[in-house]
């Protein structure tokens, strides 16, 4: 958990993990993991869409109205991470994610 943040939600099953963090009800970050056969659907009109590296894997990195989306894909696993915290941050939080679905 990044430092100033807390857990306010936290939701999962065999498929679907989700967890809703806030800094004192300032920002909202939301983090999740679910099974690849899930499909992915990436809402980029109108946003400013990046290719970056998360742990040398290619993730999609996007920013529509201050609302960062970083996505990708690991071993069967598609991670996200939402919020309107800084890039560097959320780059920094999505490298630290570990694979918890099997």
């Amino acid at each position: 958990i990044p430092e100033g943040y807390f857990v306010i939600d936290a939701n999962g099953n065999e498929v679907l993990i989700t967890i809703l963090l806030t800094n004192d009800g300032v920002k909202l970050l939301l983090i999740s993991q679910a099974k690849g056969n899930m499909g992915l659907n990436i809402d980029s009109e109108d946003t400013d869409d990046v290719t970056i590296a998360i742990n040398d894997v290619e993730a999609l990195l996007t920013e529509k109205s201050n609302q960062i989306t970083i996505t990708w894909a690991y071993q069967g696993v598609i991670f996200t991470v939402e919020g309107e915290e800084d890039i560097n941050i959320m780059i920094q939080i999505s490298e630290k994610l570990e694979k918890v679905l099997e």
